[in-house]
């Protein structure tokens, strides 16, 4: 796979290490590095603080946020196996051949 391919749908694994340590239960706020990367550039790169409040908050709702607070753009659908995040930013799953995606 082309290297532009995987450093296009990047969202760093601190990310995914970090949501690992949230707390499971109870309302707790807990400040979250998070990285996207785009095609091009960078499009956020910051801590973010995810409220858990009662249900144990997850990665995605970490991405959220960080999207959420830095005003970009992003879509997540539904499928069988849940949600699946198919662009931020106008940089849509699938543009560079279908093998391609945010992860």
């Amino acid at each position: 796979m082309p290297r532009k391919i995987v450093v296009l749908f990047t969202i760093v694994a601190v990310l995914l290490g970090t949501m690992a340590v949230l707390p499971a239960v109870g309302s707790d706020n807990v400040s979250v590095a998070i990285r996207v990367e785009g095609s091009s550039q960078n499009l956020f790169d910051s801590e973010v603080n995810v409220v858990s409040s009662g249900a144990p908050a997850s990665a995605l709702d970490a991405l959220e946020q960080a999207l959420n607070e830095g005003n970009i753009a992003y879509e997540i659908t539904e499928s069988e196996y849940g949600k699946y995040i198919y662009s931020i930013a106008g940089e849509e799953a699938g543009q560079f051949g279908g093998f391609d995606g945010w992860l």
